[in-house]
């Protein structure tokens, strides 16, 4: 995904250079930085694609009322960056539509998936359509998830672990690796209890899929997966121990 076009306003220089950096990096177009929302609204620009803005901005314009003034004419994607984790401010920063919510320091992965994701969901298919799809997470031995510019098919039995990924989830399968806009929970809900099962507050593991258990971790692919204490009598109960 080429050639989409940012601005950041962010009232740290060091983060919003280094953000830049990692941008151009990743093969996004940076249009321009700001440190504050005034400036940004003083200064004729192009519109971006996409706004990167720091939720805490100082002065009398943090970014949830920057966001407020932008969605005046600007219906595209949002996204926060944050250094807090306060529910209220989640809950304000709601009525803007924000794409997603990053937690500095910001990790590579999950900005470009961020940003991709943002896009793909404008471009193509609103999250809000792709839930009411019946068969999205409807069906018994498959889930469609939104890769590139098309829904992809994956089987359920082929998923062996899905990980918590700061405000997604990441599925593991047999064939890859796949970020999805649904929390860990939601995901939960959805998969079957007799096969799956949340072994820590960010894993649930297919069960069929666990090589071994040493200590307080399962393995799965030589990965150990940490097992949380209150899961952990329950786990032990549903396997077959000799």
């Amino acid at each position: 995904m080429h050639n989409i076009k940012i601005v950041i306003v962010e009232d740290d220089l060091v983060i919003s250079k280094n953000l830049k950096f990692t941008l151009e990096d990743l093969g996004f177009d940076v249009l321009s930085l700001f440190k504050s929302g005034e400036e940004l609204l003083d200064q004729s620009q192009e519109l971006p694609d996409v706004y990167l803005l720091d939720i805490e901005l100082k002065g009398p314009m943090n970014g949830i009322e920057l966001a407020k003034k932008l969605r005046m004419s600007f219906q595209g994607p949002i996204i926060f960056i944050t250094s807090k984790s306060e529910e209220e401010l989640y809950q304000e920063a709601k009525s803007v539509r924000p794409s997603a919510f990053l937690r500095k320091p910001i990790d590579k992965n999950i900005l470009r998936s961020s940003i991709e994701l943002a896009i793909q969901q404008l471009e193509h298919v609103t999250h809000e359509e792709i839930s009411s799809n019946t068969s999205t997470f409807e069906l018994d031995d498959a889930i469609f998830v939104k890769s590139k510019n098309r829904l992809l098919k994956i089987i359920v039995n082929d998923i062996k672990v899905i990980k918590a990924n700061d405000i997604y989830a990441l599925i593991v399968t047999k064939e890859g690796q796949f970020l999805v806009n649904y929390s860990l929970k939601s995901l939960e809900e959805k998969l079957s209890k007799d096969a799956f099962f949340r072994v820590h507050r960010s894993y649930i593991v297919n069960l069929e899929s666990i090589e071994g258990i040493e200590d307080n971790h399962v393995l799965i692919d030589g990965e150990y997966i940490p097992i949380g204490k209150k899961y952990r009598d329950q786990l032990m109960g549903l396997l077959k121990i000799l």
